[in-house]
């Protein structure tokens, strides 16, 4: 009887092994954090390093963040710039929205320091 209680306690293991390697494999894509939406107005606001920028967009790393006609920028001295006055590289706040499927959308960008 003792044989056969190790044999059954092995066959459970297994079973809900199974199970749990089934539920992790058929998991629907749609619950995945990749393909979770944004949230339509968080304002997310972090200090970067910006290394390049281009006719409208800055880069942070690999990551490209869009800037418009909306975008204020400010210089080290608190003043109001364009996007074509903006020294890089350089150290920033800036306030970005996430959108859906899309770069990011930059909102304000305070230059702290210069490189």
């Amino acid at each position: 009887m003792h044989k056969s209680l190790r044999r059954y306690g092995f066959r459970l293991i297994a079973l809900g092994a199974s199970i749990i390697l089934f539920l992790l494999i058929s998991v629907p894509d749609t619950v995945c954090a990749e393909n979770v939406p944004a949230p339509p107005d968080m304002i997310i606001s972090s200090t970067v390093k910006i290394l390049e920028k281009g006719d409208d967009a800055i880069f942070v790393v690999e990551r490209r963040f869009v800037v418009t006609d909306q975008t204020v920028i400010w210089d080290l001295d608190g003043k109001a710039i364009d996007l074509f006055e903006l020294f890089i590289p350089c150290e920033a706040e800036i306030k970005f929205k996430l959108r859906s499927y899309q770069d990011p959308l930059c909102l304000e960008i305070k230059v702290k320091s210069l490189y």
